[in-house]
């Protein structure tokens, strides 16, 4: 299912507002998160649990408990906020930020053996893209406006403005001269 190029959601996305059906799709990230959060919040639950009935023998034992399970715990924390937290507050917070400029698409190989890892730039912001086919279905060296979640830096929609190559390269400096001109006014 392709999440990025949404047309219904235009509209909504052009005032800054992310719509339940761009939110329902980007919940799978958000869940994907939640269980490494959730283990990190137990395994710290865990541990305050056996410090309240007195599990530990001495307090070299509560130390090493300390270190080993709230570090731990809090890593699996962490890890769960980067996966799907981020995502999560752009979420509720609703909001939708744009910039335009031209779309390029690129891939790169993943570290350790992940296989290729897809990437959306726009200006001066690149995006990964989590399918390969949203991928294939991107614009490719167009002037597109992108929006995107503020905090997580997630695409979620994507508005083809004008080809490069329908201009050439002097229109496309015409068109950019004549933009400046009308900011000016």
């Amino acid at each position: 299912m392709n999440n990025i190029l949404v047309p219904k959601a235009l509209d909504a996305n052009r005032k800054g507002r992310l719509t339940f059906l761009q939110a329902v799709g980007l919940m799978g990230w958000v869940l994907f998160g939640t269980f490494p959060f959730l283990a990190g919040v137990a395994m710290f639950g865990a541990f305050i649990y056996s410090l309240i009935t007195h599990k530990f023998n001495d307090i070299g034992s509560i130390i090493l408990g300390a270190i080993f399970n709230v570090g731990f715990a809090a890593g699996l924390m962490w890890m769960g906020y980067l996966i799907g937290g981020r995502l999560l507050i752009d979420m509720l917070f609703g909001q939708v930020r744009q910039i335009e400029g031209v779309g390029m698409k690129y891939s790169g190989s993943g570290g350790s053996g992940r296989g290729k890892v897809y990437y959306y730039s726009v200006g001066q912001m690149n995006f990964q893209i989590p399918s390969y086919g949203t991928y294939k279905s991107l614009h490719n060296a167009n002037v597109v406006l992108a929006y995107y979640l503020p905090l997580s830096k997630t695409l979620v929609n994507l508005e083809s403005t004008y080809s490069i190559t329908s201009y050439g390269s002097r229109g496309f400096q015409k068109l950019e001269e004549a933009e400046r001109n009308a900011k000016k006014k």
